[in-house]
């Protein structure tokens, strides 16, 4: 019984080796390169001609071309250098804080003095071209919008 296996799995292999060497010598890819091989040998090379003859109108565009002076400027402009942010410091000189305050919430105000004259501020009231942005009990926060952009400094309540 044995043998028999051995034999039926010898047979198997056998016939499968027999089927590939077949395959790779009857290749469909191999039988087709060759049949395009042939066919390129037959065919004659094309035959390119150049007119390498300069075109006479080609000074006068090219005059044309060179005399437009908006063609040679940039597609984009050069971007302006951003404008440097504002020296909060050095504007609110002058600006302090006192922690006197009156009210509460939204209607909380705060005395500030500014150059020496002290007045009550509320969240939303200028201070020398700045805005009160917020009231806390530590710090008072001004704020100057310049090109879109807020900026802001924090001075301490005295």
């Amino acid at each position: 019984m044995k043998r028999v296996g051995y034999i039926l799995i010898f047979g198997a292999f056998a016939a499968m080796a027999i089927l590939f060497v077949l395959s790779w010598m009857n290749s469909p890819v191999e039988t087709h390169r060759t049949a395009l091989e042939s066919q390129l040998d037959q065919l004659p090379p094309p035959d390119f001609q150049f007119n390498n003859a300069q075109n006479p109108e080609y000074e006068a565009w090219q005059r044309t071309i060179a005399s437009q002076p908006k063609l040679w400027e940039p597609l984009l402009k050069p971007q302006a250098a951003p404008t440097p942010p504002p020296n909060l410091a050095e504007a609110l000189a002058g600006v302090a804080p006192t922690r006197n305050e009156v009210g509460s919430g939204p209607t909380r105000k705060v005395q500030i003095q500014v150059d020496g004259r002290k007045e009550w501020y509320t969240t939303g009231q200028q201070v020398k071209g700045c805005a009160i942005r917020e009231i806390t009990d530590t710090a008072v926060l001004f704020t100057v919008v310049q090109d879109g952009q807020e900026y802001g400094i924090a001075l301490p309540r005295r």
